[in-house]
């Protein structure tokens, strides 16, 4: 076989492979859509519809969340207690500068005009990430959770202007 065919076929070989790759890493990442609301407790998986207690996010798959309110028009944000020297969860998120009762950081997503949210995925930073089997990463015990189980306040301005608050909990895996 003449060495330019040679070099042709490897070429396609390897162009089809890294095709295989990207689609298969694409793939794997979920993009979780929650609506919140009529009220802060109220948490529903929008391609599901059934309801949210806590959602289980993997660094390495690159999934995302996107949280959106129940009617246009509602303001949500979120605060994410981070534990110490986990890092950094989202690159979108603001330092509050300060931490909470328990010595766990705080950072805000959005604020009280914003009707989406988007996390994008989990930084490179994070370092509180389970590598357990899922029922041992899934279970959380909100008086000692596990750092990578992170508490976050959700505020929700309901539709007569008042800012409502509930807990939701984001378990992050490998």
């Amino acid at each position: 076989m003449p060495s330019h065919t040679r070099t042709s076929w490897l070429t396609q070989a390897c162009l089809a492979a890294s095709l295989l790759l990207m689609l298969l890493s694409s793939a794997e990442a979920k993009n979780f859509k929650i609506k919140i609301g009529p009220q802060a407790k109220d948490l529903t998986d929008e391609q599901t519809g059934k309801p949210v207690k806590q959602t289980s996010i993997s660094k390495g798959a690159k999934d995302t969340i996107r949280w959106d309110t129940h009617k246009q028009g509602r303001a949500i944000f979120l605060i994410f207690h981070v534990p110490p020297g986990c890092g950094s969860l989202f690159s979108s998120l603001t330092d509050l500068g300060t931490v909470d009762a328990k010595g766990n950081k705080l950072f805000q997503l959005g604020n009280v005009t914003t009707e989406h949210l988007d996390s994008g995925s989990v930084t490179d930073a994070c370092r509180c990430v389970c590598t357990l089997n899922s029922a041992q990463c899934d279970a959380v015990d909100p008086a000692n959770p596990k750092p990578w189980q992170i508490k976050y306040d959700q505020y929700l301005k309901n539709g007569q202007g008042q800012i409502e608050h509930y807990d939701g909990w984001i378990i992050v895996k490998g």
